[in-house]
């Protein structure tokens, strides 16, 4: 055994005993993929990531053949004036703030749950992770008989190599959702679609951050300052630090580039529609 070949040997073999918890964890908790299977197919899939009024190009162009795409909506979509326009196919959420009985005000959950409540009065699944099953937010919308809800278990890949992607794109795990497009992203290659329009991608909110006279991370929203809301805890007083903050936007980044990793394998079309995005991945 030449020396080379046994460090590439050591290597591979620490990778797997660092994944193994990971691995054991996406198995036993079962097939995820499957529960997407009852939504219809459709060609692509476009997803809609904000709601500002600046997408009426976009808009305009998926009501010439609607009847050929699934339109997916993420969090706060539901107040903007394009909700109703578009009748998304699916909402995913996965923000802990909204399932959480702690910090319910900082979203707004009530005026969220009330406008999907209220507004949808179409078909519509709602994609939630498993924990959020018996939260308040899935009782106040659960009454309307347009919405129906799956709730999918979360089993974060950290790692993007073959075995993880392969995994994840047979259903067992997914990439480490921390954020809402890794979210939507992950379960929309199960949908076995062509092509996938991101509009709305930015992500460029950490360009928000500020630090306080008191070393809190704040924004500026309104022209008011408050904590961000990728340093919130959904439970205590923890107080994060710009460290945790980065690395939490820096795994947002890592799971985007497995999932792009992943589309690609398998022919799927990731395009990223949106100006002056922060992404460098997918399409443009």
């Amino acid at each position: 055994m030449t020396k080379s070949f046994a460090h590439k040997l050591a290597k591979i073999t620490l990778q797997l005993i660092t994944m193994l918890p990971e691995l054991v964890y996406a198995l036993l908790s079962g097939n995820q993929k499957r529960k997407m299977q009852s939504l219809k197919r459709k060609e692509s899939l476009y997803i809609f990531l904000t709601g500002n009024g600046s997408h009426r190009e976009e808009i305009a162009n998926l009501k010439t053949n609607r009847e050929q795409h699934l339109v997916l909506a993420v969090n706060s979509f539901c107040k903007s004036s394009e909700y109703g326009q578009v009748k998304p196919d699916i909402y995913a959420i996965n923000d802990p703030i909204f399932f959480s009985t702690h910090n319910e005000k900082s979203l707004s959950r009530e005026d969220h749950a009330k406008a999907i409540h209220e507004k949808t009065n179409w078909p519509m699944t709602i994609v939630v992770p498993s924990y959020a099953k018996h939260s308040k937010f899935i009782e106040e919308i659960s009454s309307n008989k347009f919405i129906s809800t799956t709730y999918i278990n979360i089993a974060p890949f950290s790692h993007n190599s073959k075995l993880t992607r392969h995994l994840y794109l047979a259903g067992y795990g997914l990439p480490k959702p921390t954020n809402v497009l890794v979210w939507t992203l992950s379960i929309a290659l199960w949908l076995k679609l062509e092509k996938i329009t991101l509009i709305g991608a930015s992500f460029d909110f950490y360009k928000e951050f500020k630090i306080s006279e008191e070393g809190h991370i704040l924004k500026e929203r309104n022209g008011k300052s408050e904590p961000h809301y990728h340093t919130r805890r959904e439970t205590g007083s923890y107080k994060p630090r710009m460290g945790e903050a980065l690395e939490y936007i820096s795994q947002a980044y890592y799971s985007l580039y497995m999932i792009e990793d992943s589309a690609n394998s398998i022919d799927v079309e990731i395009k990223n529609a949106t100006k002056d995005t922060m992404l460098d991945c997918f399409t443009r």
